[in-house]
């Protein structure tokens, strides 16, 4: 296997455990570890493009929008890496990175599973829940059911106010905060209904039972972040897959009873262990909480007019609104320096960094991305092809307008499901040039094998 293989494997780790090692094996070195999973993916990339090949690339892909979409953002970000407005060197570097720093994945993943040998994609998919995913939340299971006192939960001690919802840590998992644990229980929640489904669909018993029982435990996890915005969105998308199938009559009907009857087993047994705590302090926060839900919601809708009101076409510079900007700015500045000052709403802050036309760029390559990951799931034959499509779409729709660039494991998972996307679907355009499709799309899926 070459290196860049492995160095490939290595930053996914990092990504995942990296904040463990800054919070509890070597605090003093927080900075290295941090930037340590950028380095190790930019070695990855270059030596990859430096020892390319014919294969480097999938061929259907090069002739579509996707690479001029994305060029195009890569040449604006750059452009605002040069504003005016930044007020140093360093922010325009953190917005750079900030950025771009993931996006060789949509290169490096397609190449990766084209290479595959010995491992097939099922195969990867669940040594990652089982050998990954799944120690992350039996931690974050720990860590809920700690004091405050704990060392798990040091984390707590400065910020009890907002780290802790009932008097329950809001758990952070293996990362330095609640964001990236937040980001990963999003994905891994879709990946196991995607699973389930997939199983399903196929009827491989396997991925059925293994997708149902890692749903299960991201349902027990996911209240215990106390964040209202994870369970509200994998609510809506779960609903609208399930009322996708139904509509398209491929077996949704038994999909969604099933769906309904591993969420009464899980809960029935969660009540039974005290597991099922989380969802009782997430509601008690729900019922505590000064803010109103759906004034968020309108606001995160109108971010994008927001931002176009206050910044115009040209924005203000890539890095500018990022949350560790304010540390790169000597003196007493703090955000200060920012025109009309700094604003929460994650939407406006991105139409505020790269503009109109460059925001317009990255929604239409987003689109684009949504747009592939549908037309991967309706070609679905495999299991492993349904399981891309669900997430896929999953992931593309929920940041169409939300953005991945404020939390490092939202672009992480984002940019990994578009390089899983891009891959499966050139592979369905070469399988549809070799072969003209006998069925409807995803009837396939739901034949025995």
């Amino acid at each position: 296997m070459k290196l860049w293989k492995w160095l490939a494997g290595l930053f996914f780790l990092l990504a995942v455990f990296d904040g463990a090692l800054r919070k509890w094996v070597f605090p003093s070195q927080s900075l290295l570890f941090y930037i340590l999973k950028d380095i190790v993916l930019g070695v990855a990339f270059t030596l990859f493009a430096l020892g390319r090949n014919s294969r480097w690339y999938p061929q259907p892909i090069r002739g579509t929008w996707f690479p001029v979409l994305l060029g195009l953002y890569v040449y604006v970000v750059i452009l605002q890496a040069f504003n005016f407005v930044q007020p140093n060197v360093a922010v325009r570097v953190l917005g750079l990175k900030a950025h771009l720093a993931y996006l060789p994945l949509v290169i490096l993943l397609p190449a990766l599973l084209a290479h595959l040998r010995e491992w097939t994609p099922d195969h990867l998919i669940l040594v990652y829940m089982g050998l990954v995913a799944l120690p992350v939340m039996l931690l974050g299971i720990y860590q809920f059911f700690q004091p405050t006192s704990s060392w798990v939960n040091q984390y707590v001690a400065d910020t009890a106010n907002i780290s802790t919802v009932a008097g329950r840590p809001r758990i952070t998992g293996t990362f330095a905060y609640m964001n990236g644990m937040s980001a990963f229980m999003i994905f891994n929640t879709i990946l196991g209904f995607a699973v389930a489904v997939a199983g399903f669909l196929t009827k491989r018993r396997l991925l059925t039972w293994g997708g149902a029982i890692f749903f299960g435990v991201c349902l027990v996890v996911l209240p215990m972040i106390g964040s209202r915005g994870p369970v509200l969105i994998l609510g809506i998308l779960i609903a609208g897959i399930g009322l996708l199938l139904l509509g398209q009559k491929r077996g949704g009907t038994a999909l969604v009873l099933s769906v309904i009857l591993v969420g009464g087993l899980v809960f029935g047994i969660t009540a039974q262990t005290n597991l099922d705590e989380g969802w009782m302090a997430l509601q008690d926060r729900v019922e505590t909480a000064h803010d109103d839900p759906s004034k968020r919601t309108i606001n995160t809708l109108l971010g994008p007019l927001n931002g176009l009101k206050r910044a115009g076409i040209l924005g203000y510079g890539v890095g500018t609104f990022h949350q560790g900007a304010p540390r790169l700015v000597s003196g007493n500045q703090g955000r200060s320096w920012i025109p009309g000052g700094y604003v929460e709403n994650g939407v406006m802050r991105l139409v505020l960094e790269l503009g109109g036309i460059g925001w317009l760029v990255l929604f239409g390559l987003k689109c684009f991305v949504a747009w592939m990951a549908y037309q991967v799931f309706r070609a679905a034959n495999s299991a492993f092809e349904v399981v891309v499509g669900i997430v896929g779409v999953g992931k593309g729709i929920t940041h169409i307008l939300l953005p991945v660039i404020f939390t490092n494991m939202a672009a992480i998972t984002y940019w990994t499901v578009v390089g899983f996307v891009i891959y499966t679907w050139s592979y369905q355009q070469v399988r549809t040039d070799a072969v003209p499709p006998q069925k409807t799309p995803v009837e396939a899926a739901t034949a025995t094998r």
